[in-house]
């Protein structure tokens, strides 16, 4: 089933929305990604495009509500990275007031707090899409092309920039 569907049944008012948010050319952002993580394989960004589906439904541009989880977050910054697109992906949502969604960084300071946005997002994502987050699953729900299989993840000793 694909994001449409199971918006269309949970959340009838965004189908709009979600159309937008699957219909988006990703094209770029995962080519971004596999360039900058040294030809890694590109995740499946389907977990992405539904946590920032949530983000625009909600409202939440201020990174009040909702914090990414896995590589949710790897994927934002990447995108974050590229902003012409990623200005073009927030403003041309069809939602009330098109904005920036906006991404604290400094977000983890306060774990607890952290911790709730992550949970929250992540107990959203299972009602609305049925999934869970899972370390290894992906969220089935947008016609998305094959996902490459994952590479393994490698712990870095040091952390360059």
């Amino acid at each position: 089933m694909d994001l449409v569907a199971r918006v269309s049944a949970n959340a009838p008012a965004f189908v709009e929305l979600a159309k937008y948010v699957n219909d988006f050319d990703w094209t770029l952002l995962e080519e971004q990604y596999r360039d900058a993580h040294y030809g890694r394989s590109t995740p499946d960004i389907t977990k992405y495009k539904c946590f920032m589906f949530l983000k625009l439904m909600l409202g939440d541009y201020n990174a009040a509500v909702l914090s990414p989880f896995n590589e949710i977050d790897s994927i934002w910054h990447t995108h974050l990275l590229m902003p012409v697109n990623y200005a073009k992906f927030c403003s041309g949502a069809p939602v009330k007031e098109p904005r920036i969604v906006d991404h604290n960084p400094s977000g983890w300071r306060d774990e607890r707090a952290q911790k709730r946005r992550s949970d929250r997002a992540r107990a959203i994502m299972k009602q609305i899409f049925d999934e869970d987050d899972g370390e290894e699953e992906e969220f089935p729900v947008l016609n998305s092309p094959s996902p490459s299989p994952k590479p393994k993840r490698r712990r870095s000793r040091s952390r360059d920039c």
